[in-house]
C-alpha cells in the first residue's frame, strides 16, 4: 500500500513537471518568435531613429559647448602666458567651427550609421528616370538611360558606404545616394535637377518635381547651427557697478523682441534688455520690483506694461520717473511715415498689429510724472538690423518723421531718418544699446544726459561707419525743456 501510495505520488510529480516544462516551452518559443520578428523588423527599419532620442541641435549644443567648456580649463601644467595665447576669442570661434562639424558627423554616425534601404516604384521612359520611395526620407529620382533600365531594375543595390547626409536644423537629409548596377555607379544628387512623371493609360498626371535640398542650403544651415553657440560675454556684460544708493521712485519698463514669428530676428536684442535690466537694479539702483522686464513680447503684452506704468505713475501723482527701453524690429506706416513698435507676434506690412510710437508717447505724457526717459534702439525704415529689408516685398527703405515728444521727457533713438540700428556682432549688443552700457558702466551710472548723449553719437557713428554704413543716434527733448535736460541725470 505504502509503495503504490509513493508510485503514485511520484508520477502525479512528473506529470506536473512535464506540464510545467512544456508550458515553457511554448512560452519560449512564441518569446523566440517574437524576438526574431522585431530583429527582422528592425533591419528592415535600421535607418528609423526612436523619437525620444535628442534632436540634432540638442545634440550639437551640448557636444560643442561641453568641449569648449573643457578646452576653456587651464590645463594643470600650463602656465598663465601660454593659456592666454591659448584661450582666445579667434581661437574659441574656430573650435566651435570644427567641433560643429564633428558633432554632425558623431550625431549621424550614431543614429544614421546602418544600412538605408529604398524600395524601386516605377521608370519614367520619357525622363529616363527611376521613381524610389523611403518610408523616413520619401521619395527620391535617379536617371537611369533606358537602354540600361531593364538591367539596372534587376541588379541594383546601394553602396551605403559612400551614402552621404547632412543635418537641417532638426531633420537630417540625403545630399547623394550611389546606386549601384552592373559596376556602374548611378547617383542620386540632391543638387542635380531630376523629373519624375508617372503615367497611365487615357490618363496623364502632372510632372512631380522634387523639392530638394542643395549643397548651398547645406551650408547655410552650418552657419546657423554656429550662431546659435555663444561663447563668452561682452565686456559690458562683466563688471557691472553696483550703486551704494537707491532710487526707489523710478519705474522701468524694457521689451526685448528678438524672436519674431513672422519676419528676420532681432540679433542680441534679448542680451540687450536682459543687461539693461541688471544695470538699472545694480548701477541705477532701481529695485527689482519696479522693473518689468518682458522679453520676446507681443501686442497685448506691450500694451498690458505701459498701462502697468501709466497705473504707477498716476499712483506717485507726479513724484516718480519712468524709463522705457526697447530693443527691437521697429515699421514705417508708409502712408504717414510714422513710426511703430513691432510685437514679436506683428506683421511687418501691417501696422494694425503694431505698437504706435507717437501713441506711446502722448499717453505716457498725459500721466503726471517727474520725468520719463526712452532709450529705443530700433530703426523705422522697415530695414533689419543686418541691413536687409524687414519685407522682402518692401524694396527701399522708408525716411519716417520724428515723432513730437511732449512734456517732460527725453528720447535716446538708436537712428535716424532711413538709417538701419545695426548689431555689434564682436560685443553680442545692439550698436546703440552696447554704447549706453558701456557709458553706464564707465560712469557708474552718474552721468548727465547730455554727456550721455554725446558719447553714444559720437562712438556709434565711428563704429557703425566702419562695419556697415553710418548709423546716426539722435536725442529728441520734449517741446517745452529747452535745455533743462542737458544735466538730468538717471539716478
Amino acid at each position: 500500500m505504502f509503495l503504490s501510495c509513493l508510485i503514485f505520488g511520484y508520477n502525479i510529480r512528473q506529470l506536473l513537471k512535464n506540464l510545467l516544462l512544456g508550458f515553457v516551452m511554448i512560452f519560449g518559443c512564441i518569446s523566440l518568435l517574437q524576438a526574431q520578428k522585431i530583429e527582422t523588423i528592425s533591419k528592415s527599419y535600421s535607418f528609423y531613429i526612436d523619437p525620444k532620442v535628442e534632436s540634432p541641435t540638442e545634440f550639437i549644443q551640448k557636444y560643442v559647448l561641453d568641449s569648449i567648456y573643457i578646452w576653456q580649463k587651464k590645463g594643470r601644467y600650463e602656465t598663465t602666458s601660454e593659456y592666454k595665447i591659448r584661450v582666445t576669442e579667434d581661437n574659441r570661434q574656430a573650435l566651435a567651427k570644427q567641433l560643429t562639424k564633428n558633432a554632425e558627423n558623431a550625431y549621424l554616425k550614431k543614429y544614421y550609421g546602418n544600412t538605408i534601404n529604398f524600395e524601386l516604384e516605377d521608370y519614367d521612359t520619357d525622363n529616363e528616370s527611376f521613381l524610389f520611395k523611403n518610408n523616413m526620407f520619401g521619395k527620391i529620382v535617379v536617371p537611369v538611360a533606358r537602354s540600361k533600365a531593364e538591367m539596372f531594375e534587376k541588379s541594383w543595390h546601394i553602396d551605403n558606404s559612400k551614402v552621404e547626409l547632412f543635418i537641417d536644423g532638426d531633420k537630417v537629409r540625403i545630399k547623394k545616394i550611389p546606386f549601384i548596377s552592373q559596376g556602374e555607379v548611378y547617383w542620386y544628387d540632391n543638387t542635380q535637377s531630376a523629373v519624375f512623371a508617372a503615367t497611365k493609360t487615357n490618363v496623364q498626371l502632372p510632372t512631380l518635381e522634387l523639392d530638394l535640398s542643395t549643397d548651398e542650403q547645406y551650408e547655410n544651415q552650418q552657419k546657423i547651427v554656429e550662431q546659435n553657440i555663444t561663447v563668452g560675454k561682452s565686456d559690458v556684460d562683466l563688471n557691472i557697478p553696483v550703486s551704494a544708493s537707491a532710487t526707489p521712485k523710478t519705474f522701468v519698463v524694457i521689451i526685448a523682441n528678438e524672436n519674431y514669428k513672422r519676419v528676420g530676428k532681432v540679433p542680441y536684442a534679448l542680451n540687450d534688455g536682459c543687461i539693461f535690466k541688471e544695470y538699472c537694479n545694480k548701477t541705477l539702483g532701481i529695485p527689482m520690483i519696479n522693473i518689468k522686464y518682458t522679453p520676446d513680447a507681443t501686442l497685448n503684452d506691450i500694451r498690458a506694461e505701459i498701462n502697468w506704468l501709466k497705473e504707477v505713475l498716476k499712483a506717485y501723482n507726479g513724484e516718480a520717473k519712468a524709463i522705457v527701453f526697447y530693443s527691437g524690429h521697429g515699421i514705417p506706416d508708409e502712408s504717414t511715415a510714422t513710426a511703430f513698435l513691432l510685437p514679436t507676434d506683428g506683421y511687418g506690412t501691417d501696422i494694425e498689429t503694431a505698437f504706435s510710437l507717437n501713441n506711446l508717447y502722448k499717453e505716457l505724457s498725459e500721466v503726471p510724472s517727474e520725468r520719463i526717459t526712452y532709450f529705443i534702439d530700433a530703426c523705422f525704415s522697415g530695414a533689419k538690423r543686418d541691413g536687409d529689408m524687414l519685407m522682402a516685398a518692401r524694396g527701399i527703405a522708408i525716411k519716417v518723421k520724428s515723432g513730437p515728444v511732449q512734456g517732460n521727457a527725453v528720447v535716446f533713438s538708436a537712428a535716424t531718418g532711413d538709417q538701419t540700428a545695426y548689431p555689434y556682432t564682436e560685443k553680442q549688443h545692439g550698436l546703440f544699446s552696447y554704447f549706453l552700457l558701456k557709458k553706464l558702466q564707465e560712469t557708474n551710472g552718474d552721468v548727465d544726459y547730455q554727456t550721455l548723449s554725446d558719447y553714444i553719437s559720437t562712438n556709434v557713428k565711428l563704429v557703425s561707419s566702419v562695419i556697415k554704413k553710418l548709423q546716426s543716434p539722435t536725442t529728441t527733448p520734449g517741446n517745452s525743456l529747452n535745455n533743462k535736460w542737458k544735466t538730468w541725470k538717471l539716478k
